[in-house]
């Protein structure tokens, strides 16, 4: 890896990073002056791709078991407890297959977006009186009417982003005044996070860009306009099928990949577990 190949810090802009370890050979630091851990380069065009084709959304993750029913309800409860009224008007970007949607359409007014066009083609068939509000592609290219919404909703998506900051300014765009954004993300800053270093189950890039603590989320939503207002970490609930694929990504000769799709897809595959671990935080912020 050349210097030149280095990016600015996703959050600050600086080039001044401490570097941790290499995870599958790509570089993990830390940002000298804000304190975000993140990886150190960009991925290019085919590597997304190759990460966020069809086969992403057909891996035992998505499926809405009783793990995800539980991680749905346990967003909605935190929405609510920060102030959301129901009937809301909510815009749910990196909505994958609409799974949130499922769960939230009798609490709120849904709209979502992805950049997979088959998650939405997916989430449109399961939800078709939804489908007009619901938009394959970029964010910014989507009819979204400016400061119409009341809350806006980015669940285990930020991590994923190469520059959170410009998805956040659009965030804030789409706000009316006063409105909330609800973001859940791996905490950097939790035990096991520290214990496990570069394997740590969800230190996988290039599919995971950004690591953010405690302050360093906080931090970004100030940067974008936002005042934090409530926080929380919890541990995971999750089904077999999804910690098996999350394992492998961390450990990728734990297991061969035939195995691990059988399991996904077997009846063990959506057995519910919950991990203790502490490493989800959700944060609410509102615009101001």
């Amino acid at each position: 890896m050349s210097v030149d190949s280095i990016i600015g810090c996703r959050l600050c802009g600086a080039r001044d990073y401490a570097r941790l370890y290499d995870v599958r050979g790509w570089p993990i630091g830390r940002c000298r002056k804000c304190g975000l851990e993140q990886v150190m380069v960009s991925p290019d065009a085919q590597v997304l791709d190759d990460i966020y084709g069809e086969s992403y959304f057909a891996k035992g993750k998505y499926r809405q078991d009783v793990a995800g029913q539980r991680e749905q309800e346990r967003r909605i409860a935190f929405m609510r407890a920060s102030g959301l009224p129901g009937g809301s008007r909510v815009l749910d970007l990196g909505m994958a297959t609409g799974e949130f949607l499922g769960a939230a359409r009798e609490h709120f007014e849904l709209w979502g977006v992805d950049v997979a066009e088959s998650a939405v083609e997916h989430a449109r068939a399961l939800y078709p009186e939804r489908a007009a509000q619901l938009f394959a592609g970029m964010a910014q290219d989507a009819p979204l009417p400016a400061e119409y919404f009341d809350a806006v909703v980015m669940w285990d998506v930020v991590e994923h982003l190469d520059d959170p900051v410009s998805t956040l300014n659009f965030a804030v765009s789409r706000l009316r005044a006063g409105g909330w954004i609800f973001l859940s993300t791996p905490n950097a800053g939790a035990w096991i996070a520290s214990l496990m270093g570069a394997r740590w189950h969800f230190m996988t890039p290039p599919e995971h860009l950004v690591y953010f603590d405690r302050r360093s989320l906080q931090d970004l939503c100030v940067r974008c306009g936002f005042a934090p207002q409530r926080w929380m970490t919890r541990g995971k609930w999750v089904n077999l099928g999804f910690m098996l694929h999350k394992l492998r990504r961390v450990m990728p000769g734990l297991m061969p990949a035939s195995l691990q799709a059988r399991v996904a897809e077997s009846r063990f595959g959506s057995w519910c577990l919950y991990a203790p671990t502490g490493d989800i935080q959700y944060l609410a912020a509102q615009r101001q």
